[in-house]
């Protein structure tokens, strides 16, 4: 891929503006879905079972992607950098190819521009905090993926290397989560509709779509045949029905309202029909990428991501379209972005800059992560929480095991969505797989949640036997109170921390 000497000084006016943050990035603390993630497939490469040792309600590529940054460790990396080496080495390349397809479209240089560095800023600086995230891969995937499909739609003339190149890098990022197979099924549809042929089970994104789907079910199958057996039944009857923090409808009429406006904004521009239709298309992706979002049904933030980064991107299309008639030079001068890419970033980044929670400092003198450390045993620990949060960055920082297959206690069974046999024998069943990983690890401490009101492992599994026979090698010796590792404290119970029995093992 050629580049010119406006791409040269753009990119360097966008290289500039990304050092703060790109700096700033290496002080921020691993996320912790990704932690476990990172944790899963190093797991998998050692030969381990998922139902035994990384019990995860995903399907298995939301680790596998994550096997880079296992073998990046392998080479000495701590985990915190050879994960932002690996995406960020799948952020640039997803800019480079981004740009390569967008270059095949008629369009004002200062909107291909505008698009590729809205994609970049979305993917780096807006997403400082969730940086490695399953959901950022996806949506680092779904653009690049997007445009190499659009190529062929619309005959344009690519190589056709880095068009299977680029359809092979990111098919796996997109299939973490099948349902965003929408978005390039969608692309596939409207071409066939376009022009009625079966010849389309020929085109290169059709293949590379059937092959991979093909080869995961195949993977699936000889590696993971726990995940169908076990995993995947009891995720579907406790994990899915559960609820998270609940769609906000509020949201849904803003999103639906901006888009409408977008389109109606390049509608009235001035622009040739042919300049408007990439944008129409982006803000119709954005549309579809909603729709995977809301039918997760748990409206956490971070499922969020791929529609986030579509829809500033599009946003910023539709700004710059009749942005061009109004200059009136569809070459406006690259050497604006010297200047201007850094001063936007630079007001990003002071807008955006995180407090000192989200530093690698604050987990690492946290008190949970030195009480860890001095009653690790036998290597290892047991925090009760809700959520991956807090316990999956304490592994990481201190190399010591959270003594559970499970990320949080998402797996404790509820009366109200199962039956009365449904629940006896998930009860049994989560009782005895949190007894054998208590007497697995033997972690030398365990913080259990002490709240009559909160689905804790004491409220739940109290009469349990192999959960008490284990909890019996344990004494408590005082009692801890937190406002951070519990997940939204507040919202549950009206209080803004929630105290913790300490256990800690009497023999080893």
């Amino acid at each position: 891929m050629s580049v010119s000497k406006s791409e040269s000084i753009f990119f360097t006016g966008l290289l500039l503006a990304l050092l703060p943050w790109l700096i700033l990035q290496n002080d921020i603390r691993i996320p912790s879905d990704a932690a476990w993630l990172i944790q899963a497939a190093e797991h998998f490469w050692n030969g381990q079972r998922l139902s035994e040792y990384y019990f995860d309600t995903n399907p298995p590529m939301c680790f596998l992607v994550y096997l880079p940054v296992v073998w990046l460790k392998a080479l000495g990396l701590g985990t915190a950098q050879a994960l932002v080496i690996y995406i960020l080495g799948l952020n640039i390349t997803a800019v480079a190819l981004c740009n390569y397809y967008l270059k095949k479209w008629d369009n004002p240089a200062i909107q291909r521009y505008a698009i590729l560095f809205a994609y970049t800023v979305a993917t780096t600086l807006f997403l400082i905090l969730g940086y490695g995230q399953k959901d950022h891969l996806i949506a680092l995937a779904l653009l690049p993926f997007c445009f190499a499909q659009l190529a062929i739609t619309n005959k344009h003339p690519v190589d056709s290397k880095i068009l299977i190149l680029t359809l092979i890098l990111f098919l796996p990022l997109i299939l973490i989560k099948p349902h965003y197979g929408l978005l390039p099924s969608v692309i596939l549809a409207h071409r066939f509709i376009k022009n009625p042929s079966l010849r389309i089970i020929r085109d290169a994104d059709f293949l590379v779509l059937s092959a991979g789907v093909l080869a995961y079910g195949a993977i699936i199958w000889v590696y993971f045949q726990d995940f169908i057996d076990i995993v995947l039944p009891l995720s579907l009857k406790i994990y899915v029905s559960t609820q998270g923090v609940g769609h906000s409808y509020k949201i849904l009429a803003l999103t639906a309202f901006l888009l409408s406006i977008s389109t109606f904004i390049v509608w009235l521009s001035r622009n040739p029909a042919q300049e408007k239709k990439l944008t129409y298309i982006l803000i119709g992706l954005t549309v579809l990428a909603f729709i995977p979002f809301w039918v997760q049904a748990k409206g956490f933030l971070l499922h969020y991501i791929p529609f986030l980064v579509l829809f500033l991107t599009s946003i910023t299309a539709v700004i710059a379209l009749p942005l061009s008639r109004i200059i009136k030079d569809k070459n406006l001068s690259p050497y604006h972005w010297i200047w201007l890419a850094p001063l936007l970033c630079l007001g990003m980044i002071m807008i955006i800059n995180p407090d000192n929670t989200y530093r690698h400092k604050f987990y690492q003198e946290h008190p949970l992560t030195q009480m860890a450390i001095e009653n690790s045993g036998n290597s290892s620990f047991f925090y009760e929480s809700n959520s991956t949060h807090l316990i999956m960055q304490i592994e990481e920082y201190t190399g010591l095991s959270h003594a559970s297959r499970f990320s949080g206690h998402w797996f404790i069974p509820r009366k109200k969505n199962l039956s009365l046999g449904e629940y006896d024998y998930y009860w049994e069943l989560m009782g005895n797989y949190l007894a054998e990983d208590i007497n697995t690890y033997k972690p030398g401490i365990m913080l259990l949640v002490d709240h009559e009101k909160l689905l804790t492992l004491e409220n739940n599994f109290g009469t349990h036997k192999a959960f008490q026979d284990a909890l019996n090698n344990y004494e408590i010796t005082g009692a801890y109170e937190d406002d951070y590792m519990y997940q939204f404290i507040e919202k549950l119970t009206g209080q803004k921390s929630v105290t913790y029995k300490i256990y800690k093992r009497k023999t080893y």
